[in-house]
């Protein structure tokens, strides 16, 4: 899903792609993941992934607390129409609660 992501961007951006070193992205995402910097939703179709959401917690002043950032958010080309994008974001919004961040 971020290779898709990733090529989209470009193409949409009109610029040259990224390097993509998909081995090195599934360790580094492991490693963040076990380490609790990152958690990561898959919205599955058919058992096959069509969505992704990946989100990351920092501290800020302005909002007392920890905050949730979304670093990573895409939804298959042949599935935005169907309602997953915002179904993810609720997803999303779930966790956000049950980490108690006080914003995404």
């Amino acid at each position: 899903m971020i290779v898709k992501l990733a090529n989209e961007t470009c193409i949409l951006a009109n610029v040259q792609n990224f390097y993509i070193d998909l081995n090195r992205i599934i360790q580094r995402s492991r490693e963040l993941i076990k380490d609790g910097h990152c958690s990561a939703i898959l919205g599955l179709h058919k058992n096959m992934p069509v969505a992704l959401a990946t989100m990351n917690e920092t501290d800020t002043l302005y909002a007392s607390g920890n905050i949730g950032g979304i670093q990573e958010f895409y939804v298959a080309l042949d599935h935005r129409a169907s309602g997953l994008g915002p179904m993810l974001f609720e997803q999303v919004k779930a966790h956000g609660e049950h980490q108690n961040w006080s914003c995404i």
